[in-house]
C-alpha cells in the first residue's frame, strides 16, 4: 500500500546486512546487487545509518555477509563520511593479506579490494593520504615486496584497484603507484623466466 521505492529499499538493506541469511554463492551475488541498488535509493541519512550498521557488523567480526556489507558501503554516496574508517581499512587489508584459497575467501578478497578502492576514490584528500600511510596498507605493500606466493595475486589486485582509484582522483601518487604495478609485473615475468 503506497510505500515508496526508497521506503522499500530502506526496509530491505538491514535484513541483507546483518541477518546472515545463509547465503550460497548464487544468492550472495544477488544479495550484493540488491543491497547496492537499494542503497542508491535511500536518502543520505539512511545511507549513513546503513553504512554505520555495515561497518559495525564488520568490526564485530560478523563476516558471514562480508561481500554484501562491502557492496552496501561501495554504494554510499561521496558526501557520506564513513565512521571508524581506520578500523575498516585494517579489516579490509587483513582480508587481502590473509587471503584463503576457498571460493568464499576469494569473493571476500575481491569485495575488500573494491571497497578499499571505493573508499580511496570518495574520501577527502587528507584521509586518502592517511589510508596510504596506514599500517594495514603497509602490510599489503610489504607482502608485495616479499613476493609471497600465498597472497601475491590478491595483493597485486589491491595495488591495481588502489592505483585506479588514485588515477580517478588525479592524486599525485598515481604515477608512483602505476610504476609499482609495472615493476611488480616485470619482477613476476623475470621470476617465471628463471
Amino acid at each position: 500500500e503506497g510505500r515508496s521505492c526508497a521506503d522499500l529499499a530502506a526496509s530491505i538493506v538491514p535484513k541483507l546486512l546483518v541477518e546472515g541469511i545463509g547465503y550460497t554463492s548464487e544468492t550472495l551475488e544477488e544479495a550484493e546487487k540488491c543491497v547496492a541498488c537499494s542503497m542508491t535509493l535511500c536518502s543520505a541519512e539512511r545511507q549513513a545509518e546503513f553504512a554505520d550498521l555495515a561497518i559495525s557488523s564488520m568490526l564485530a567480526k560478523n563476516l558471514s555477509s562480508f561481500s554484501v556489507q562491502s557492496a552496501a558501503l561501495c554504494a554510499v554516496g561521496p558526501s557520506i563520511e564513513l565512521p571508524q574508517i581506520n578500523e575498516l581499512v585494517d579489516i579490509l587489508t587483513e582480508r587481502i593479506v590473509l587471503a584463503g584459497s576457498t571460493e568464499n575467501a576469494r569473493a571476500e578478497v575481491e569485495s575488500a579490494v573494491v571497497l578499499l578502492a571505493s573508499i580511496i576514490n570518495k574520501a577527502a584528500a587528507a584521509l586518502v593520504d592517511t589510508i596510504l600511510a596506514s599500517s594495514g596498507w603497509n602490510k599489503v605493500k610489504f607482502s608485495l615486496e616479499q613476493k609471497d606466493p600465498a597472497n601475491m595475486v590478491e595483493c597485486v589486485m589491491a595495488l591495481v584497484w588502489v592505483t585506479k582509484a588514485l588515477a580517478m582522483r588525479k592524486h599525485p601518487l598515481t604515477s608512483t603507484y602505476t610504476q609499482h604495478i609495472i615493476d611488480t609485473l616485470n619482477a613476476g615475468l623475470t621470476q617465471l623466466k628463471n
